[in-house]
């Protein structure tokens, strides 16, 4: 699959087993997808004209990216669950319109970590 902008497209053809090229004349940050430093891309491309060989090698490493993605998942829901943690420590104030909105998005990543733990079974 060729994609020619940072979507969360990447990730879903990397887990179900499909080599991504991640056109080098696309629309990145930096010329690279956002998570690029966070997570390995195992089974991506980079090339104008990715040919069988450059496909080989992506479907050779792909299954690695499960994987790092799980842990990629892991770190982002423990990151959420330090910062929920840690907040009570905050000592400045914060008007009610500020408090409801950080309310809600905890709120949010909490069903977020519920559907992760969830489907993490599957892997």
């Amino acid at each position: 699959m060729h994609v020619f902008e940072d979507t969360a497209l990447i990730y879903e053809a990397l887990l179900l087993g499909c080599p991504v090229n991640i056109h080098p004349d696309g629309y990145f940050y930096k010329n690279k997808p956002l998570a690029h430093n966070e997570v390995n891309l195992h089974g991506s491309i980079s090339n104008r004209h990715p040919d069988e060989k450059d496909i080989e090698i992506a479907l050779n490493e792909i299954t690695n990216f499960k994987d790092e993605y799980e842990k990629w998942c892991n770190y982002g829901g423990n990151k959420i669950k330090i910062f929920v943690k840690n907040f009570k420590h905050h000592k400045n104030n914060f008007d009610i319109e500020h408090i409801e909105k950080i309310r809600k998005n905890i709120k949010q990543s909490n069903n977020y970590l519920r559907d992760f733990t969830n489907e993490n079974k599957s892997f």
